[in-house]
């Protein structure tokens, strides 16, 4: 996911910004801690966090809730694979 990442921002003239990138296990624990750890409330902040799954999606929304900043006003999270349980979600994930 990363690989991709990297070569989308390359392909546009852009490089990746190590502080806006946060590695986690697929699961929603790790999100919620390295969302929380210094990503929701560094600088920059981010205006989208794209998660490698939704599991992962749904701990960032839960660490941004904790927090203070609001989904999707300050921030939106989008996830990948679009599991059952994103549609139960609030505020509702965008996944692919």
């Amino acid at each position: 996911m990363l690989s991709a990442y990297n070569l989308y921002l390359g392909e546009r003239g852009v490089v990746q910004d190590d502080r806006l990138v946060r590695a986690g296990d697929f699961g929603g624990r790790s999100s919620y801690s390295a969302a929380g750890s210094s990503l929701l409330q560094g600088e920059p902040m981010p205006t989208v966090i794209f998660a490698a799954n939704n599991c992962m999606s749904i701990g960032a929304i839960a660490s941004a809730a904790d927090l203070g900043p609001k989904v999707p006003e300050d921030v939106s999270v989008v996830g990948f694979d679009d599991i059952t349980l994103a549609s139960c979600v609030r505020p509702e994930l965008t996944t692919v």
